[in-house]
């Protein structure tokens, strides 16, 4: 049976369980833990950087950031838009009843297209970047506020044999590849976001871009094309 770890925080992984097929064995390995900020905090970093006519966009980067925007909309005025990376930020978002107006569900350089004015981004202290980078080669006013940081998890020596095991490991970020990339098989499939991700997780391994709805059927045929070597190491 096909060996897949999951390797988000405890508590969020549940999203990604319905990409996978149902012959499969799951488990988890959580790479790493947050802080969250203060929200005092946040909103007094959020008008540093909030300029005197408003921002166009507030670009919420992660499910993690979607408790802040609420809050952030109410610092920044009805005028600011919402944008949101990733398909399970859209759902966070909307059930604390945020309007989303342009969704990423791609990941966030598929957003840099479509945004212009003045951006502000929420996320991660150690934010990836992609999204600020594509943004500012357009020209466009962009800053980044944080909202939490995440730390990486010290592994049992379980859960370090549980990646070696494993046949597809699901990495989130970079910062959670730093936590497991010693321990994962070069024979195991990358499942990552997108492309900031798979630039991390080098050229050791084979790598699968986008948790989308194109996912499961992506995955099923890898399983399917592998299904002679899977679970025997």
């Amino acid at each position: 049976m096909t060996r897949v770890v999951l390797t988000r925080e405890e508590g969020r992984n549940a999203s990604l369980r319905d990409y996978l097929p149902s012959a499969v064995h799951v488990l988890e390995v959580p790479a790493t833990r947050t802080e969250f900020r203060d929200l005092g905090v946040f909103e007094e970093a959020l008008r540093g950087v909030t300029s005197a006519t408003g921002p166009s966009w507030l670009v919420v980067t992660s499910a993690r950031s979607a408790r802040y925007a609420r809050r952030a909309l109410e610092v920044l005025g009805v005028d600011a838009r919402v944008a949101s990376v990733g398909a399970v930020t859209t759902g966070e978002l909307e059930g604390l009843g945020v309007e989303v107006a342009l969704r990423g569900d791609a990941g966030a350089a598929a957003l840099a297209s479509s945004l212009s004015g003045t951006v502000i981004t929420i996320g991660a202290l150690e934010n990836r970047g992609e999204l600020e980078e594509l943004l500012v080669e357009r020209g466009v006013t962009v800053r980044h506020v944080a909202c939490y940081e995440t730390r990486a998890r010290a592994l049992s020596a379980r859960e370090r044999r549980t990646l070696a095991d494993a046949d597809v490991v699901f990495v989130g970020a970079p910062s959670s590849w730093r936590v497991v990339g010693a321990f994962v098989s070069e024979r195991a499939l990358l499942v990552v976001p997108g492309a900031t991700t798979a630039e991390h997780v080098g050229a050791r391994h084979e790598v699968m871009v986008g948790w989308d709805e194109s996912l499961p059927a992506r995955l099923g045929t890898w399983i399917s094309s592998h299904e002679r070597t899977l679970g025997e190491a």
